[in-house]
């Protein structure tokens, strides 16, 4: 069974019109641009380094992106009770991440453990879109992949766990795990910090087995193509030879 389907955050389904997939694809880059920008904006405002105005324009709009998308793609798809069913927990976040709901209630703690909830629903488009190309075995897209996951992961780690002063240590951490050196210098205390390490930790694996494999196929590529090369050489100066017999033999008829 399709995981993302399974946890409600399918998108657009492949049999729905090319108009309502273009659109889909369009929200998904733009979900990418807020998933670097919440774990920052959540540092910030834990560390009061961001007025509390900007705070309330940026999670209003955020908001307003998510309900302009589901409103934009359920007014363009042809199936749309089939389109809310594959997509119930973009529902879900619509109506727990309302803006006032996170400034009045007194349960704004528990709320806030939806923020790795949120980065999901912002991260699963691109991540599929990335296993995708990494199945090509491209090297430079499995390294821009690697970097822009590691990096992403220390922001947000120092946005969800105490121990994380600022972003810098956070990344610093990110690529101690995804690299497997572990200085042990800084580690997660919270939850929900060990929860992303150990999500970080399994990337770092298939990371590791990508690359190699990548650098594999580009050294072995790259001594096929000699080889390629020097048996073109080989034909070429085989078809020369032929041609001067061909002439020799046609001098003798005559």
């Amino acid at each position: 069974m399709n995981i993302r389907k399974l946890i409600g955050l399918a998108g657009v389904a492949k049999n729905e019109n090319y108009t309502a997939q273009q659109w889909g694809r369009r929200f998904e880059f733009f979900m990418v641009l807020i998933a670097i920008w919440l774990p920052l904006q959540w540092h910030m405002e834990k560390h009061h380094q961001i007025l509390p105005s900007l705070v309330t324009i940026s999670n209003w709009s955020v908001w307003v992106f998510f309900v302009l998308e589901m409103v934009v793609l359920l007014s363009l798809v042809q199936h749309r009770l089939n389109y809310l069913k594959r997509n119930w927990m973009k529902v879900v976040i619509i109506v727990v991440g309302l803006p006032i709901i996170w400034e009045q209630t007194p349960l704004v703690g528990i709320l806030r453990g939806l923020q790795l909830l949120l980065m999901l629903r912002l991260m699963l488009p691109w991540w599929d879109t990335s296993v995708h190309f990494l199945s090509r075995n491209r090297l430079g897209t499995t390294l821009f992949t690697a970097f822009v996951t590691t990096t992403l992961a220390g922001v947000l780690m120092a946005a969800i766990d105490p121990a994380y002063k600022n972003p810098w240590v956070g990344i610093w951490w990110a690529w101690q795990t995804v690299t497997t050196v572990g200085y042990g210098d800084i580690v997660p205390v919270s939850f929900a910090g060990r929860l992303l390490a150990i999500v970080l930790m399994l990337l770092g694996i298939a990371f590791l087995s990508l690359l190699t494999a990548n650098f594999s196929a580009y050294f072995i590529s790259r001594g096929t193509n000699q080889v390629v090369k020097a048996e073109d050489q080989i034909l070429k100066a085989l078809q020369d030879v032929q041609k001067r017999l061909d002439k020799i033999e046609n001098h003798i008829k005559k």
